[in-house]
């Protein structure tokens, strides 16, 4: 029936027509009131799935960053406690130091076009030894290593500004990486931080010298300058605060975070700085002999080379071969260089430049911190109760844990045998003493300083507590001391052991199993290791309290700013140089003050009476 029949029937006022027309009406009204429920039903899935592509569109909009050089894609992460944060990984903050680029300061990445994934870790600089077990070590290296990872809690676009933790990885300037598999922020995510991880260059691509203006060295420090200067441009754009940096590190790391304290390169780039376990004036730390070591590395990849060569000609030789060759015949360095680089200085490390525009470091770290010639921001400083648990050869993974024990207890045995045998060889480099006689004479002090005329094969845990204590704690407790004639100084030893942890470490007589490096997996999820979700109760406590404290230092600049029943209401003081306090982080946290022994300051004369100065490290 057509609409003008329809209309003409209504007017036609026939009985028929009535009820016809009513009929017509109440249909009509039907069709319009299913047409309105059907309406309801259409507005409510539009809803549900407005509602759908509103959350899709705000997850989109916290994993997409859009950066002055470019976009870039993260993804969501949800951690063994189900904190959600975001992750963007391998993020370029340096062009690849390839070609004309090695052995040179890193230069800015290019801007690039599209969306850039930000989604995972592919690559690793080349390194000598897996240290940190890293997963598919040797297939992922390659000198296009300079990337770096953003973590923040918070949708990028929130507008939160949030501190930054910038942390280094160690192992020694010849290993190590920032990737997420073995530095997890899980756990970090909850204490309202944005943590940033990242890669530089390591070994002999990284810290190669001539010790002139053709290889000055140290490039793997300045990649570390130019990593910390991407964030403090970039870090606002994933919700960080740049006045809000903290410069963190461990073991060669820690070392890093200390020369940045005195290097004009990194000045204003940060607000305060932590420690853990290391300090640039560790023995360590610092290569005396990097001229002699840049011409036995081109003599291994040419026999033509030898000492008269010209740093010109090392340098046009080493831009001619393989980063591979350059990186393998590091292990065909004499036995000697390679065993003995916790005491005599890894054989790849920071150098003294000569002046130039471009120098990381100029000058005498002891001295420059003795005297207070470095940038004077706060400092949480610390050390594990026995970092010297730190002679592994990095095959131990290899092995069954009894034969790990097995062949720690010979190490140990071995290295007493040693140290008894001739005590010069306990006289680090940085004692400036060449002669052998006088390298006995001193040995022969050192060496009664820990046995008071016995061996040291009789009792393998002084050994330990030898290595501990010169080549680790004695320089950062002589740091922080130093330190606090110009800045808050808070000072701690990490004292908690835990089953997790403790296969590998033998049971000496008056050793504590606390070794170095042990209180990473209590900030991070590291290599694997996650206390928080496989640990005891006390792990998990022990872990959420160095967080807090380590986050509120980041925070307030002070790690009590006030007393706090999960922190044992303790207020933690600063060291003061006439009153060395610091914080023992056990089962329970106190307050203690008998780090400066006797044996330290055994040390401490020995250096002042015995060593020639200047005096670079302690």
């Amino acid at each position: 029936m057509s609409d003008s029949k329809i209309c003409r029937i209504l007017r036609e006022p026939t009985l028929y027509n009535l009820t016809l027309g009513i009929v017509i009406i109440v249909i009509l009204v039907l069709i319009l009131k299913q047409g309105y429920i059907s309406g309801n039903k259409t507005d409510t899935t539009y809803e549900k799935d407005n509602q759908q592509l509103s959350n899709e569109t705000k997850e989109d909009t916290c994993t997409l960053v859009e950066l002055p050089d470019g976009k870039l894609r993260g993804r969501k992460v949800v951690s063994s406690r189900n904190i959600g944060f975001y992750a963007f990984q391998e993020i370029p903050y340096a062009m690849p130091p390839i070609g004309k680029l090695r052995f040179e300061a890193p230069v800015p990445p290019e801007k690039w076009d599209g969306i850039l994934n930000a989604t995972s870790n592919t690559k690793t600089c080349f390194q000598y030894i897996n240290f940190l077990h890293v997963p598919n070590w040797r297939e992922t290296q390659t000198e296009d290593c300079l990337y770096l990872n953003v973590y923040t809690p918070v949708c990028p676009s929130s507008g939160s500004l949030l501190p930054v933790m910038f942390y280094i990885h160690g192992s020694a300037f010849l290993s190590g990486t920032g990737d997420y598999d073995i530095y997890g922020p899980d756990h970090l995510m909850g204490h309202d931080i944005i943590a940033v991880t990242f890669k530089y260059r390591l070994g002999p691509l990284g810290f190669l010298s001539t010790g002139d203006n053709v290889i000055p060295g140290n490039y793997g420090m300045k990649d570390q300058v130019l990593a910390l200067k991407w964030v403090s441009r970039n870090i606002n754009y994933f919700g960080g605060d740049p006045n809000r940096i903290s410069i963190v590190g461990h073991s060669s790391g820690a070392a890093s975070v200390g020369f940045h304290l005195m290097s004009k390169l990194s000045k204003g780039l940060y607000n305060s700085a932590i420690c853990h376990s290391g300090t640039p004036i560790n023995p360590w730390s610092y290569q005396l002999h990097h001229k002699r070591i840049a011409h036995h590395l081109a003599e291994l990849l040419d026999s033509s080379f030898n000492k008269n060569a010209s740093s010109e000609e090392i340098l046009q030789f080493l831009r001619s071969v393989s980063a591979e060759d350059i990186h393998s015949v590091v292990y065909n360095f004499p036995k000697y260089l390679l065993d003995h680089m916790e005491i005599q200085g890894f054989l790849f490390s920071p150098v003294i430049e000569p002046e130039h525009g471009e120098a990381f470091l100029t000058e005498n770290m002891y001295s420059a911190i003795k005297e207070g010639r470095m940038n004077r921001v706060p400092l949480l400083i610390g050390i594990g109760s026995e970092e010297g648990f730190n002679k592994f050869d990095g095959t131990q993974n290899e092995k069954d844990e009894t034969s790990v024990l097995s062949d720690e207890i010979q190490k140990w045995k071995d290295i007493s045998r040693e140290l008894d045998l001739n005590p010069g060889s306990m006289v680090l480099d940085n004692m400036n003493i060449d002669e052998e006689q006088g390298k006995k004479q001193v040995g022969e002090v050192i060496h009664n300083l820990y046995t008071h005329g016995r061996l040291f094969s009789d009792n393998l845990g002084i050994t330990v507590k030898y290595f501990s204590e010169s080549t680790f704690t004695n320089a950062i407790i002589r740091h922080a001391e130093l330190q606090s004639n110009y800045s808050d100084v808070f000072f701690y030893r990490f004292s908690y052991e835990t089953p997790e942890l403790n296969g590998i470490k033998p049971d000496f007589e008056g050793v504590h199993k606390v070794a170095h490096g042990d209180d990473i997996v209590f900030i991070w999820r590291f290599r694997g290791v996650d206390v928080i979700e496989r640990g005891s109760p006390m792990d998990v406590l022990t872990s959420d309290r160095y967080r807090t404290l380590i986050t509120n230092f980041m925070k307030y600049l002070n790690p009590t700013p006030t007393k706090s029943p999960l922190l044992d209401y303790v207020i933690w003081p600063k060291v003061r140089p006439d009153k060395f306090q610091f914080l023992d982080i056990n089962g329970t946290i106190t307050i203690q003050n008998n780090l400066r022994d006797k044996r330290y300051r055994g040390w401490l004369k020995i250096y002042e009476d015995m060593a020639r100065k200047p005096i670079l490290t302690f």
